[in-house]
């Protein structure tokens, strides 16, 4: 098959749909994957054909109307910021899709954006699996992340409705005249929502030991759990194993806590590696932190070594415990590595996975702007538990058995040609 897959976002959002491109790849499929131009290289050293979508994935978060927007805490402006940035690539982002698409026996699309892929379905009629790495389809079960983590009762499924029509609003003078142009009616619904009132295929690409999927989803939708890219795809894209003087470091005391904000921008860099050591002091522990895309300084600091990147799968089985900003790729990889997790939310879906972690008794929460090194300790030190880590262990286990990469593999080459292409 001619299968062409679509993602935007970090690398957290990259990173699983690249693991399904490489996997059908390997099983002899043409696979073009679409990605932001700076997330180009990387993808690139895989081996996977890339398609270069017209905007920056940092340049775009760490701009100071999304940054301010994402202190602000408010959801509605978050989404408003995030259409006025994307409004002006999209033709050309949905331009490049459809180039892409010619031909294609498929499409496959992670959450985020989806509504650009869908409409080149819809007009090249072809077959499409969203893919979705946190809750993103309307349910009753629980509000949508984007807009809060407390339950609304009978409004949970109006709240992804707002949302979703808010993001939908950034593309929605794109697509519906490409729509037109092609004899088909204007959207009258975002697609996620389309999802599931049509029961369309959608796979639940986050582990069912954390959030059960919802009954409401629609009977196309399945739960293969967390995406988790093979060692040698890590390898080829620079995945960075701990260095020599990392595991000396290591090797020399107890076991770390990890630390990360991911893609995340930090506002005091300084004052958070000063809060950091001051926790881990009052705590009696040592700590590493992965800067990420932050400027923080590498090397060994006392009782603190810290370092650009690091392969988390290599990496966590030398940690006691994590703390990081609760993205679904890092929550999934430290929960699944069987270790008591501390999410400190910036936005999205992070407060959610830190809620969720809580409530399971593996985890806890607290929202980046409030930490302070009372909060750190507060939070952290009830984590360090045996009956905690006990816990963490079994769920680590519990997710081991997942199957997903392979599972959603295998529905792409059997289930997925058979499904109808979006209205």
């Amino acid at each position: 098959m001619k299968i062409v897959a679509f993602a935007v976002g970090t690398r957290g959002d990259v990173e699983p749909q690249l693991a399904i491109a490489d996997a059908l790849m390997a099983r002899g499929h043409d696979v073009r994957l679409a990605v932001p131009s700076d997330q180009v290289d990387w993808v690139e050293a895989s081996g996977v054909p890339t398609i270069a979508l017209p905007y920056q994935a940092k340049s775009l978060l760490n701009s100071p109307e999304i940054q301010k927007a994402i202190s602000s805490g408010r959801i509605i402006g978050q989404v408003k910021t995030l259409i006025a940035k994307i409004k002006g690539d999209s033709a050309a982002t949905l331009e490049a899709i459809a180039d892409a698409a010619e031909g294609a026996d498929a499409m496959i699309t992670m959450q985020v954006g989806m509504n650009l892929p869908a409409a080149v379905a819809a007009v090249r009629r072809i077959p499409i699996l969203p893919i979705t790495l946190f809750p993103w389809l309307p349910t009753r079960a629980f509000p949508c992340p984007m807009a809060t983590t407390r339950s609304l009762g009978p409004l949970n499924r109006a709240s992804y409705d707002l949302v979703l029509r808010q993001l939908a609003r950034g593309v929605k003078s794109v697509i519906d005249p490409y729509r037109m142009g092609h004899g088909l009616a204007a959207t009258k619904a975002p697609f996620a929502m389309d999802v599931v009132a049509e029961n369309r295929p959608a796979a639940i690409a986050w582990s069912r030991h954390i959030v059960p999927m919802p009954g409401d989803y629609g009977g196309g939708a399945f739960q293969p759990g967390a995406i988790v890219a093979p060692p040698a795809l890590r390898d080829r894209t620079g995945s960075v194993a701990p260095s020599p003087a990392l595991l000396d470091w290591i090797a020399r005391g107890d076991a770390p806590i990890f630390f990360s904000f991911g893609s995340m921008a930090v506002p005091d860099e300084a004052a958070t590696v000063a809060l950091l050591q001051r926790a881990l002091k009052d705590l009696g522990m040592r700590g590493i932190l992965s800067t990420g895309w932050s400027s923080f300084s590498e090397g060994e600091h006392d009782d603190l070594f810290s370092v650009r990147h690091v392969d988390h799968q290599r990496l966590f089985p030398h940690c006691v415990a994590t703390v990081h900003h609760g993205g679904a790729g890092t929550t999934h990889a430290s929960t699944g590595a069987g270790l008591p997790t501390l999410v400190t939310s910036f936005t999205v879906d992070q407060p959610f996975w830190g809620e969720r972690l809580k409530r399971i008794g593996v985890g806890d929460h607290v929202r980046f702007k409030a930490l302070t090194r009372e909060s750190l300790v507060a939070h952290l030190g009830p984590l360090l538990s045996a009956e905690t880590a006990a816990r963490a262990k079994r769920l680590g286990e519990a997710m081991a058995e997942e199957t997903a990469l392979a599972d959603i593999v295998r529905y792409v080459e059997e289930a997925l040609p058979g499904t109808p292409p979006p209205n």
